[in-house]
């Protein structure tokens, strides 16, 4: 299927994504409207879209982040859970992350004097292990290599990373 087959074959010609000349489509990374750009080129051209897209994310971040915390402060300096504008309400909000901590059970069934099986039924609860720790213990001959392998379960994806290249900072004179 060619760029034009996919663009007439649409129903939502808007899901494409408008950088420059370009019409790029998300799902796919389908490109259209290329000049006779060589390969090269066109790496370069996509390259600088991310890397001024990344600059722009980051400029916005930073005052989005910097409105936030302007906005909490006048929250809490007023002494308000959340106020209505026109614009959106902000709101103070707070959530609490609960964690079972794993180097604590030793210590916890000691304490409160509980049983192998009660001990079995906490380590039941876990739901991930630290593979740094198991592989330390594999390397330091506490546990099999064997063991700690079929413990493991390590899961790939593969994603494209744009590293802006280092600017030049010394001033020169």
């Amino acid at each position: 299927m060619t760029t034009s087959d996919l663009l007439d074959s649409r129903d939502d010609l808007s899901a494409l994504v408008q950088a420059g000349d370009l019409q790029i489509d998300p799902e796919t990374g389908e490109v259209s409207g290329w000049s006779a750009a060589t390969d090269t080129e066109q790496f370069a051209y996509l390259t600088r879209i991310c890397a001024e897209a990344q600059a722009v994310i980051k400029a916005q971040e930073a005052i989005y982040n910097a409105a936030r915390a302007a906005l909490e402060r006048l929250l809490l300096e007023r002494g308000e859970q959340s106020v209505k504008t026109p614009y959106g309400t902000p709101s103070l909000r707070t959530r609490t992350v609960r964690d079972g901590r794993p180097d604590r059970v030793v210590e916890v069934v000691r304490r409160y004097e509980l049983s192998r099986e009660q001990e079995q039924l906490i380590w039941m609860c876990a739901t991930r292990l630290d593979a740094k720790e198991l592989d330390a213990l594999a390397e330091a001959g506490v546990l099999p290599a064997e063991a700690v392998a079929s413990l493991i379960e390590a899961k790939t994806s593969s994603f494209v990373q744009v590293v802006l290249p280092r600017t030049n900072h010394t001033s020169q004179g």
